[in-house]
């Protein structure tokens, strides 16, 4: 039995699977309680608590095997702030440089596998999340509540690390559903997701991004399939249905409209179809199709978004059916008093 303490100062540690980025801390300090047997070669891990100036970590378990190809399951638990474990981990995981996170988080996991690989499951828990960066016009996102249940696979090689993922589910105010795919530190993709969301809340959280008349009521579900990688290209398809939504437009500015009251829209529900490729290195979007599909008609459209992050420039073509009696009542606030429409009106 080995019972003590053991405090590493100054560390730093790199390459492996940090590849390029360097591991830092001033001060780690494990409290340990575990037994040595080295005629069956494995570890007992009675408590291994580890306090440092990000994480607090607490880990049971067992190891066999530990002199030659040492393997075993771990019960991990702890809780640290989001802040300080992205500043330690920031470039081992190729997250962006402008990427801000706060907030505490709490964790209940356990790990079985190897050096190369590790199952990983349990939950995760984020209170009082905060997320901010150059992509978000400096209005961060904000959730008061987030909670992952993952169900991966860490692989973990000299030259680069990979995650499967079995299925990782999420909890939130804004946002819950399922992942799966896989990911590696090259930023490759190959994911799929079914998510539900909540419009007056994804609004709120988004509003540096998201126009005034963004609905401010409704959900969306939505299925995608995303593959590629993030700096180079990455295609993007998904299926929307889009319910309860109502959307609120301000008069127009100048002359009596200014003094009218804004207009509240019901939406119809829509069904959307995408396809999309994002360039990261060209600050583009080439969206392969659309079409948007309701009691109001129907839309089909293709084009390019370029110069995304500057001045935004677009190349679009669509085409547009629409049945005159429901736009009628739908934009009824809108129209002249007694003013009725029949038919159907397309345009190319």
């Amino acid at each position: 039995a080995i019972n003590g303490k053991t405090e590493l100062i100054n560390l730093s540690v790199r390459g492996g699977p940090l590849q390029n980025a360097t591991f830092e801390q001033p001060r780690i300090t494990f409290s340990h309680d575990l037994v040595l047997n080295f005629d069956t070669k494995t570890i007992d891990l009675t408590a291994i608590a580890l306090k440092s100036g990000f994480l607090d970590l607490l880990l049971s378990g067992s190891v066999k095997d530990f002199q030659e190809n040492p393997s075993g399951k771990l019960a991990v638990s702890g809780n640290g702030n989001l802040n300080d474990i992205v500043l330690v981990f920031g470039k081992m995981l190729s997250l962006p440089p402008d990427l801000k996170l706060a907030g505490e988080i709490n964790l209940s996991l356990t790990g079985e596998g190897d050096l190369n690989k590790v199952s990983l499951k349990g939950t995760t828990d984020c209170k009082n999340l905060e997320v901010n960066a150059a992509f978000l016009n400096n209005y961060p996102f904000r959730e008061t509540s987030l909670k992952l249940t993952p169900d991966v696979i860490l692989s973990l090689g000299e030259k680069t690390t990979g995650v499967a993922i079995n299925t990782l589910n999420i909890q939130s105010g804004v946002v819950s559903g399922d992942i799966k795919g896989t990911l590696d530190s090259e930023i490759a993709l190959d994911l799929t997701a079914r998510l539900s969301t909540r419009l007056a809340l994804l609004k709120k959280n988004l509003q540096g991004i998201l126009p005034d008349s963004f609905p401010g009521e409704g959900q969306l579900i939505s299925d995608l399939i995303i593959k590629g990688n993030l700096d180079q290209s990455l295609t993007v398809k998904g299926n929307h249905t889009l319910d309860g939504a109502t959307i609120v437009l301000p008069p127009a500015p100048g002359g009596e409209s200014a003094s009218l009251p804004p207009s509240t829209f019901s939406i119809p529900q829509l069904a959307i179809v995408h396809e999309a490729d994002y360039q990261g290195e060209r600050d583009k979007v080439s969206l392969k199709s659309l079409e948007v599909d309701s009691s109001l008609g129907k839309i089909k459209g293709s084009g390019t978004l370029s110069r995304i992050s500057k001045d935004l420039l677009t190349n679009c073509k669509g085409a547009l059916a629409l049945d005159m009696p429901a736009v009628t009542k739908f934009a009824k606030d809108l129209l002249p008093e007694g003013l009725t429409m029949k038919g159907r009106a397309t345009s190319r």
